[in-house]
């Protein structure tokens, strides 16, 4: 099976573990920068989408720029990874870096805009003022946001107030992103005259209403987390999930504060909070399903990891997809972490009725010495196989407790 087929099929029955390692083993095994580039890149994103190791990721997407500079779509989900770490130096190096490969045009604005706003919040304005300036001229002074910020920037001290003002009347007769970038532009003014701790009331107005914003996230948690009032961040969350009706933008929500609560706050219990909460609504949510798993397993609580699958199983009664994907996971943490293997064999059983060729089940038959018979299938011999079985799935160590390393470097 030619390398693009196999990772195509892992893609496709959900074996996420095994197409790490395959991603893994080509990495090691490519000469090509061009194409060990790419690998990184899509190790990176697996790592960070499907298993919310973000600070891993980082390694790989750095790797990935170093092996490739003009694959600047690594900077940009590195950069993505470093505004949920609330790393604003950060996000600003690899910002330069982004713009020196797209110097001109829409792109350029967006990206100068951006950078303009990062270097307000490090209170560098003096930076700020021509990064605004550049935006606006790269867009062809088409950049409503940056001309408006620009002026925002220029305010004097007698003048400040009044700023101010006008823009919060504008937040309240606005809503969602414009509302939150409102909000933001009066508490970056804010910030420059009466300091950091006197935007905290539009900060938390611009988090309400759009909890996903960057800014909005990294401006307002760090305010808190310098003050150490974690238990305000919680609290505000939960509010705003209890708020939001939608089920698919709930599960949205609660994934991006678990993952923020994993990664940036080294909170497993509260992340863990959250991740139920997206996979009670979403039950085959694969990243929270296995960020749920290593929080766990890092406390030898599988016997918990079994449980959730079995909710989540039910509860997936007739989406295959998500059935392969939960079938295949709680029959190996069953078979290899509880040593249950009659719990394991019942779980692979069902797996065969549907993806008969599934690394982790044909792993478990080597593993018991025979081949299981589906439920209602006819005797194993007579099952059709497919004319390329994949190879068998590397067995994994069982999971370390989880030590989110350092961000590293920027490229």
């Amino acid at each position: 099976m030619e390398l693009t087929e196999r990772l195509a099929y892992l893609e496709s029955v959900r074996d996420w573990q095994q197409l790490r390692e395959e991603l893994e083993k080509q990495i090691s095994g490519t000469k090509s920068n061009e194409q060990k580039a790419q690998l990184h890149l899509r190790l990176g994103r697996l790592l960070d989408q499907q298993f919310l190791l973000g600070a891993k990721a980082l390694k790989h997407f750095q790797d990935a720029y170093k092996l490739n500079p003009q694959l600047t779509e690594s900077l940009e989900e590195a950069r993505r990874i470093y505004w949920d770490l609330g790393k604003l130096n950060m996000v600003q190096k690899l910002l330069d870096l982004e713009l020196k490969a797209n110097p001109q045009g829409d792109v350029a604005s967006a990206l100068l805009l951006e950078l303009a706003d990062v270097l307000c919040d490090l209170d560098q304005y003096e930076q700020a003022t021509p990064a605004y300036a550049r935006s606006l001229g790269a867009s062809g002074g088409k950049n409503s946001n940056a001309s408006a910020s620009l002026e925002d920037v220029q305010v004097v001290e007698s003048g400040w107030d009044e700023r101010v003002g006008e823009l919060v009347r504008a937040a309240n007769e606005s809503t969602g992103d414009q509302k939150a970038r409102l909000f933001l532009r009066a508490a970056r003014i804010l910030r420059r005259f009466q300091g950091a701790e006197a935007t905290e009331g539009f900060l938390r107005q611009a988090y309400r209403e759009a909890p996903t914003n960057q800014a909005a996230a990294a401006l307002f948690e760090s305010l808190l987390v310098d003050q150490k009032r974690f238990d305000e961040i919680e609290r505000t969350q939960s509010e705003i999930l209890a708020g939001v009706a939608d089920a698919a933008q709930r599960v949205d929500l609660a994934l991006a504060f678990g993952r923020r609560w994993a990664m940036r706050h080294q909170n497993p219990e509260i992340a863990a909070k959250f991740l139920e909460e997206a996979l009670n609504r979403d039950p085959g949510n694969e990243a929270a399903f296995h960020k749920l798993a290593e929080i766990y397993g890092a406390k030898d609580r599988w016997n918990d990891v079994v449980k959730l699958g079995d909710r989540c199983i039910d509860a997936a009664h007739g989406d295959r997809d998500k059935l392969v994907f939960l079938l295949a996971e709680v029959g190996t943490v069953a078979w290899k972490h509880v040593g249950d293997l009659m719990r394991a064999r019942n779980y692979f059983t069902q797996l065969k009725a549907i993806e008969p060729e599934h690394h982790q089940l044909k792993a478990f038959e080597r593993q018991i010495g025979e081949e299981l018979e589906a439920p209602g299938a006819p005797a194993p011999a007579a099952i059709p196989t497919r004319v390329s079985e994949p190879p068998a799935r590397i067995t994994p160590e069982p999971p370390a407790a989880r030590v989110t390393p350092e961000p590293p470097a920027p490229p």
